[in-house]
């Protein structure tokens, strides 16, 4: 918990002790492909990692390896596969678990294509959804409900196996940010505004209260101080968005959310 000078050093909070009832979530995004940076929607593509994602994935690796891991979970698309694969170098006393529930945004006929490539022979179905992305799905894919939805029991389901302890999760930018919003008690459409870096790390805490999101974003190797500078903020409230988007930060753990 941010302390009440309002900052705190994140790999020290990583290192700290913990209660014997809660389950720390490193919830990790992979890191970058060659259709992240050509701007391409990638879904349940099986595109690699390309250099700067092995960069970002060892990075992440090795900030994780400053505290035991009790279990790796991950999607199983390549880029998830790939950047877990690393995390597991260093805990090699966790084997690697894939959960299809952790997959990305399925975008259907629209998967491997870039925006402007799709308006050009898809625009009126585009322009569509991009009005309500939240409720309509794409073609021949999901809604970003639906994509909650599918984060949701798997977190469930992982808390369910990990009643207690440290435990990696890696997926993709649109489940995670569901994910967050859902337990942050914000609008689905807040998600498609949140900042989440390819190869970044958000902790969530589970315990008999609820969940608390305790960091949003964080990148390993670039982030190296957090800084909150109203610690007692809960992040239940809209109005705590605007501290979501844009930088990492550590959150109040006095309010934790019930399941959404």
């Amino acid at each position: 918990m941010p302390g009440e000078n309002g900052g705190e050093n994140i790999e020290k909070w990583v290192k700290r002790g913990q209660a014997i009832d809660e389950l720390i979530v490193f919830l990790v995004r992979h890191g970058e492909t060659d259709h992240n940076r050509e701007g391409r929607l990638q879904g349940r593509g099986g595109v690699s990692l390309n250099e700067t994602g092995k960069a970002q994935a060892t990075l992440i690796a090795s900030w994780l390896g400053k505290t035991p891991l009790d279990a790796i979970y991950t999607s199983d698309i390549l880029r998830a596969r790939q950047t877990a694969s690393i995390i597991a170098r260093f805990h090699p006393q966790c084997s690697v678990a894939e959960m299809e529930e952790l997959r990305e945004w399925d975008f259907g006929e629209w998967e491997g294509k870039t925006h402007d490539e799709i308006l050009e022979y898809d625009k009126e179905r585009r322009e569509a959804w991009v009005e309500d992305p939240v409720n309509l799905p794409t073609p021949g894919g999901e809604s970003l409900y639906q994509v909650r939805d599918r984060g949701v029991s798997a977190m469930r389901l992982i808390r369910e196996r990990n009643p207690c302890g440290r435990v990696a999760v890696v997926s993709h930018g649109a489940l995670i940010r569901a994910v967050i919003t859902a337990f942050a008690g914000l609008p689905l459409e807040e998600a498609l505004t949140l900042r989440l870096d390819l190869g970044s790390v958000s902790i969530l805490r589970f315990d008999e209260d609820g969940c608390s999101i305790e960091a949003v974003g964080f990148r390993p190797g670039v982030d190296t101080h957090v800084t909150l500078k109203t610690p007692s903020m809960p992040i239940a409230v809209k109005a705590s968005l605007g501290a979501l988007l844009g930088t990492p930060l550590l959150t109040n753990t006095r309010n934790p959310r019930k399941w959404p």
